[in-house]
């Protein structure tokens, strides 16, 4: 079923512009990590949209979606120059994708999303030196033993060390904004996104 034929021209950008503009907004939402950092995350933006947009196992609209926002890399540029309505742009999609879309479809857009933009916090780890900077690296230890030994006790797949450590504190509150403007659980959608 052909989801995007049906969709307005403003809504039909807006939605196949938003896994590229997602992911460029969680890879500006981090300045700490300099050159090396935004390079290797553009890098990943391409890498991860373009296997995103070649993978037959999302669903039937994130498929179409996909291979739009691929087919259209001639407009990234573009769509990168405003990424200060992403937030606000996710939410109204969401919402008006709910009466247009099934509610299986909506979950694997709005899960997809959320999986472009973790792949791109894992992509680089910038260095979150300053103040706080050795208490916030114990929580960070701390939570990640606590949930491997739920894990454990619960046999739930154990978290990834490395993943947990590459998203800095700014990528962790952009992905909680991303994922309360999506209105998806972030727990959850983090668990889903990261293998």
């Amino acid at each position: 079923m052909a989801y995007l034929e049906k969709m307005s021209e403003e809504l039909r950008r807006k939605v196949v512009s938003l896994p590229y503009r997602t992911g460029l907004w969680i890879s500006e939402s981090d300045t700490t990590g300099g050159d090396d950092a935004d390079t290797a995350e553009l890098e990943a933006l391409e890498t991860i949209i373009t296997s995103f947009g070649e993978d037959f196992l999302k669903s039937e609209f994130v498929e179409e979606v996909m291979q739009e926002t691929l087919d259209n890399m001639d407009l990234w540029d573009v769509w990168g120059e405003d990424l200060d309505s992403v937030l606000d742009d996710s939410k109204a999609v969401s919402e008006y994708l709910l009466s247009q879309v099934p509610e299986k479809e909506l979950h694997s857009y709005k899960q997809n999303l959320m999986d472009i933009a973790t792949s791109i916090a894992i992509a680089y780890r910038e260095d979150d030196s300053g103040s706080g900077q050795y208490l916030y690296r114990i929580a960070i230890y701390f939570d990640f033993y606590m949930k491997s030994l739920w894990s454990t006790l619960t046999t739930n797949q154990a978290p990834n060390l490395q993943h947990v450590l590459n998203i800095s504190r700014d990528e962790k509150k952009a992905l909680s904004l991303l994922a309360k403007a999506l209105d998806i659980d972030l727990k959850k959608a983090l668990r889903e996104a990261m293998p």
